[in-house]
């Protein structure tokens, strides 16, 4: 399983979680939306976030970090997911800081 795929899945529920229910005229079961126009979507068959004000996007983490400020880089974004319930295998020490992922220090 590649790093993005084990996160895709995940894609619905983690909007969810930090923007809430989706507007439900603007959705459908591919496409979810949020916000009065539907500025924010995420596909949900490909976990691939759009911003439409910014016009910017990209997977789960990206969508975290964007969000919540828990980045990427040194695994913010992956405890956040763990903290909030997300069960996300640790295929790596990538997503681990450094230390921790090198050992104890």
């Amino acid at each position: 399983m590649d790093r993005q795929d084990q996160f895709s899945h995940h894609a619905a529920a983690v909007a969810r979680e930090i923007l809430g229910e989706e507007n439900k005229k603007l959705s459908d079961k591919r496409n979810l939306r949020w916000g009065s126009g539907g500025s924010m979507s995420v596909d949900v068959e490909r976990g691939v976030f759009h911003d439409h004000e910014n016009n910017e996007g990209g997977g789960v983490l990206w969508f975290i970090e964007n969000q919540t400020g828990q980045t990427v880089a040194g695994g913010n974004a992956v405890r956040w997911m763990r903290e909030n319930g997300f069960d996300v295998e640790d295929l790596s020490g990538d997503y681990l800081p450094r230390s921790r992922a090198n050992g104890p220090s």
